[in-house]
């Protein structure tokens, strides 16, 4: 018979620890084990099952060592350092896990979705290109050479899996590098430049599950994404942030299974550069910082925003900046024309800029916001060939007024619209309406009518009396009521 000291005299093993809620015979200084029985057999059966358990743990403990490697691509055998970055990645047996590039390691062709790759072993790497046979695979891919290189070609790279996946551009690395190979997210990934004056380029397709988040932290640096033939449409987000001032643009059609599009920018603008495909849920596009969010077609070709699903506008800079998420043509046509409402509801300072045809499909626009404007314009700056104008609206949708200030910015800007409902927000005039807007007026019964003139002469018909609403006149210029 076994015999242990009283409790707190020792700790058990593991093994051991299961002693205490089976001893069939006990004082108060001691347990026992006992000898034979049912007792006995249950005593065996638990040591036998605490032994499994233990030999299990470590058993899955060693393949998920095994199974996540750092990999570095080495193109020069065992001589330290690792050449240029060309080769196959797939078949070529260059992935070396000595991160020198000396004979310390060992080399292998395939890579899976939990390890993480640089580009390239030791010090020394030099410019190439990199050829993705089929599908690859990778936790996260690092270039850490001051050198330009180009992963491209084959189906696809699966990336991330665990924490720490993505592709990132590190400190002192101040050349281009890209990945034009498609990417299918298995995780959240982050898109980093930590080097200056260079870009990251992520410029093949998007699909798979998970969230972006790219941060340009270099002197100069970017992290554009894709090319206007590519599309970006993994089921998440994505988000922008970093101390860069140069400009980030996302050029892919941005697909219906993206969530949102946030920047949290102080430094430089984030900007939209394609089509936009709302999400059934809704899409959100968000700007937290200083600089706008812009949607823009950089290539002076037309941009929509098409599909099924709310197109939601949040302004939550803490800074009063006009134009704090922008729809600005430029020099070319915005057409917002997706079956759902057009809702402004930020809770920050900015203001939200429509510079962009409102079309027939636009199910509502609503002013939620108490502190974000909502400014619905129609002109077009184009350097060098004065003012163009962009199609004015043609939405036939409700207008609910529910907070803070909706600015009417050109005479056609409502002139389409369906009821003009007040319920707590001002109507601002930034032109004369080419028709009387007052025939679609209403309240919630409460609230009042409430019209900023803004130095514009006003005239309107006598609106309808509704419960105990009035009507609240703001602004220069005159209001005329017939």
């Amino acid at each position: 018979m076994r015999t242990h000291s009283a409790l707190g005299a020792r700790e058990l093993p593991v093994a051991d620890a299961f002693d205490s809620g089976i001893a069939a015979e006990h004082s108060l200084g001691e347990f026992h084990t006992p000898a034979n029985g049912p007792a006995a057999g249950r005593w065996s059966a638990l040591r036998s099952l605490a032994a499994a358990v233990l030999f299990v743990v470590v058993a899955m403990a060693a393949v998920m060592a095994s199974a996540q490697s750092t990999l570095y691509w080495d193109t020069n055998g065992t001589a330290d350092g690792s050449g240029a970055a060309t080769g196959t990645w797939g078949t070529s047996n260059f992935w070396n896990t000595d991160p020198t590039g000396g004979a310390g390691g060992a080399f292998q062709t395939a890579t899976t979705s939990a390890d993480n790759l640089f580009i390239s072993a030791g010090t020394n790497g030099t410019a190439g290109t990199i050829t993705v046979d089929t599908t690859q695979a990778a936790n996260s891919i690092t270039f850490r050479d001051n050198v330009s290189n180009t992963i491209s070609g084959g189906t696809a790279i699966n990336l991330g899996s665990t924490t720490n996946a993505g592709i990132f551009m590190a400190s002192g690395v101040n050349s281009t590098n890209t990945v034009s190979t498609p990417l299918v997210l298995g995780g959240n990934v982050s898109f980093q430049n930590l080097g200056n004056a260079a870009a990251l380029n992520v410029s093949g397709n998007i699909t798979g599950t998970g969230n972006i988040a790219i941060t340009s932290n270099g002197v100069g640096s970017t992290v554009p994404l894709g090319w206007s033939g590519s599309t970006l449409n993994n089921a998440g987000s994505i988000s922008y942030s970093g101390t860069s001032f140069s400009r980030t643009v996302i050029n892919p059609v941005v697909g219906s299974n993206i969530t949102g599009i946030t920047s949290n920018s102080n430094a430089g603008n984030f900007a939209i550069g394609n089509n936009i495909t709302v999400n059934s849920a809704g899409t959100t596009l968000t700007n937290n910082g200083i600089q706008a969010l812009t949607i823009r077609n950089f290539s002076n070709s037309g941009q929509t925003v098409s599909g099924t699903g709310d197109l939601i506008l949040q302004s939550n800079s803490p800074y009063s900046i006009p134009m704090s998420i922008d729809f600005n043509g430029n020099d070319q046509n915005i057409t917002i024309n997706h079956t759902g409402a057009i809702t402004n509801s930020g809770t920050g300072l900015g203001g939200v800029r429509v510079d962009a045809q409102i079309a027939t499909n636009v199910t509502a626009i609503n002013q939620n916001s108490a502190t974000s404007n909502l400014y619905l314009l129609n002109t077009i700056s184009r350097p060098g060939a004065g003012a163009v104008t962009q199609t004015n609206n043609t939405f036939t949708a409700p207008v609910n007024i529910n907070a803070g200030i909706l600015y009417s910015g050109y005479t056609n800007a409502l002139t389409t619209s369906g009821t003009i409902t007040f319920r707590g927000g001002t109507l601002m005039y930034g032109a004369a309406s080419a028709t009387d807007l007052t025939t679609k007026m209403t309240t919630d019964g409460t609230s009042p009518y409430s019209l900023d003139t803004n130095g514009v002469g006003v005239t309107v018909a006598a609106l309808a009396a509704s419960g105990t609403s009035g009507l609240n006149k703001f602004g220069p210029g005159t209001l005329t009521l017939t």
